[in-house]
């Protein structure tokens, strides 16, 4: 029998409601709906008469609104009131559906409908019943005992308390000191380093190179060269701007004449590497600006994330006795190239 989820028959359109002319239908079609009708409507509003004249009489001083009116809208209607949770939308043969069951019933739905959870609510409260309906049609039948719903209850049961308890963990260790720490102990130990600009004409033999140097010598523009004799042709269409770099990640050879020279130096002779004879020049130098607390915080709090739950379920393998059906289902995994 397949594993076929009525949620997902809903969503999918194999049971389809119609709403106020939106379906649902392979995914709420009012989301679509919603999507076309911003783009192909557009809304005048008319400008104000620029020669009306103005009032003398003084404006009134406003009172203030008793407590609980809405909140007037920049064209002077009053703001709708915040739906109430509490709210019975709807009723099932005397079983009271709220407005926060369909909510809850709504939290697997991709990001994009839940934007639009007003405008898709009456489909949303429509599944929510066929589901309740097909739900009550299933107990009846005394399908709460069968064998295949026992063993889904148990494994989302399994899947809760998982996810809770990750969750918990989670919440425990990863706390805003541990980010901070996190962070000052990465900048400990990747501190800022210089960085340099530089530009490089790349050419095959030393002999080319030289010439090359006698030109720039007599005048001749670097970028102007770089673009015609270069056979880096990526950086040679760029004048030979190599942009900005660190010490270790150009080759050696390149790298130590380059942070050897200061900022407006040209090669007075061609650097040898495992790719040719390079001409340099440094347009620029400066020292890294580290990426400030704020913006690193959400990947600092992914990885501590990961760390976390890692680290915590390593720790319950090790304090458990955990017997394996065959050797090589031990992590890691030993080589394939051992000896047998």
């Amino acid at each position: 029998m397949p594993n076929v989820s009525f949620r997902a028959a809903l969503l999918a359109g194999a049971v389809a409601f119609s709403t106020a002319g939106l379906v649902l239908s392979g995914g709420p079609a009012g989301a679509q709906d919603a999507t076309t009708n911003t783009t192909n409507t557009e809304t005048t509003t008319p400008a104000p008469d620029a020669q009306a004249p103005a009032t003398e009489t003084p404006a009134a001083p406003a009172e203030a609104a008793p407590e609980g009116t809405p909140t007037p809208t920049a064209n002077g209607a009053p703001a709708p009131a915040p739906a109430d949770p509490a709210e019975v939308v709807a009723t099932i043969n005397g079983t009271q559906i709220t407005r926060q069951d369909v909510l809850d019933s709504a939290s697997d739905l991709p990001p994009q409908y839940q934007a639009q959870i007003d405008k898709l609510f009456p489909q949303l409260l429509n599944r929510l019943i066929g589901i309740r309906l097909v739900e009550a049609k299933g107990r009846e039948q005394g399908l709460a005992d069968d064998p295949e719903v026992k063993r889904i209850v148990k494994q989302a049961e399994e899947d809760a308390i998982s996810r809770i308890y990750i969750q918990k963990i989670v919440s425990e260790r990863v706390t805003e000191e541990s980010l901070k720490q996190a962070y000052d102990a990465a900048l400990a130990e990747n501190p800022p380093q210089i960085e340099i600009r530089a530009s490089h004409i790349l050419v095959k033999t030393e002999d080319e190179a030289k010439e090359i140097i006698k030109q720039l010598e007599g005048g001749a523009d670097f970028a102007t060269l770089a673009k015609e004799k270069s056979i880096d042709k990526g950086s040679g269409e760029q004048g030979g701007d190599l942009s900005w770099f660190t010490k270790g990640t150009m080759v050696k050879e390149f790298s130590d004449a380059a942070f050897a020279m200061q900022r407006g130096d040209v090669s007075k002779l061609p650097v040898k590497s495992q790719f040719g004879w390079h001409i340099i020049k440094i347009t620029d130098s400066r020292m890294q600006t580290p990426a400030p607390y704020e913006q690193r915080k959400d990947d600092l709090r992914q990885a501590k994330t990961q760390e976390v739950i890692h680290s915590e379920v390593e720790d319950l393998i090790k304090a458990a006795k955990v017997e394996y059906g065959k050797e090589e289902y031990k992590l890691p995994l030993a080589p394939s190239n051992q000896p047998q």
